[in-house]
């Protein structure tokens, strides 16, 4: 019959149970080691790989507070800038618009100065009516014709002495003004083409005459007023 040592084998099995035991434990750290090492590598190679991004392995990334825009605010701001476009083109225009009224304000049909008066010395001169024509004549084969582009712009007067000695109504120095203050001097040759017979001769305190002032201009011109021999002023009435 075999002797069986019991101390022995129990010191054997606790000597191989604490092996076993420490071999575990050593294993562990290396396992861990060991996978750290591989997840590394493998982060790296990811990193390192063509299409990978960090942002997959940080995660979404918010933009700094304020910088953030929706597609809603960005198709407003869009539909806005047209917008301020147009209020400022508008803006522009009306003020555009506003100073052509002014002008047009300024500017008088000829026929608004029948009527008006103004007084040169003794004299009383008063629009009998105002028109223009191509051409102008005395009646008796005296005439003379604008050149293309220009018409004659007419003032029949009549013109009163009113002081108590005779007196020549001289158109020297008489001025028509435009809207823009351009102003154009009177067509002395015409006058006297017109009224040749009468053009120099005096007027007796209390006798009226018929005279005119004419002017040679562009078609179209504009006339606010009038200088009369260049010391009255001539408005439309």
């Amino acid at each position: 019959m075999r002797h069986i040592d019991m101390g022995k084998d129990a010191s054997r099995a606790n000597h191989s149970a604490g092996s076993g035991r420490f071999t575990r434990t050593l294993a562990i750290p290396a396992a861990v080691l060991l996978a750290t090492g591989t997840c590394t590598a493998a982060l790296a190679t990811w990193d390192e790989s063509p299409g990978s991004t960090a942002q997959v392995l940080e995660g979404p990334r918010s933009e700094p507070t304020g910088s953030a825009r929706t597609s809603s605010e960005s198709a407003t701001e869009a539909s806005i800038e047209p917008e301020a476009e147009a209020v400022a083109k508008t803006s522009s225009g009306s003020e555009d618009i506003g100073a052509a009224k002014l002008m047009a304000a300024d500017a008088v049909p000829l026929s608004s100065f029948n009527g008006s008066s103004t007084s040169v010395g003794s004299l009383r001169v008063v629009v009998e009516t105002a028109y223009t024509d191509p051409t102008v004549t005395d009646g008796m084969g005296s005439h003379a014709t604008a050149p293309s582009g220009m018409t004659y712009y007419i003032y029949r007067l009549k013109v009163t002495n009113q002081g108590s000695s005779p007196a020549i109504f001289d158109t020297y120095g008489t001025r028509g003004f435009t809207p823009d203050g351009t102003s154009y001097a009177n067509d002395i040759e015409a006058e006297v083409t017109v009224a040749w017979d009468y053009y120099w001769d005096e007027i007796n305190p209390g006798t009226t005459v018929t005279t005119h002032i004419m002017f040679l201009l562009p078609e179209g011109t504009e006339l606010s007023y009038l200088r009369v021999s260049g010391q009255s002023e001539l408005h439309p009435s």
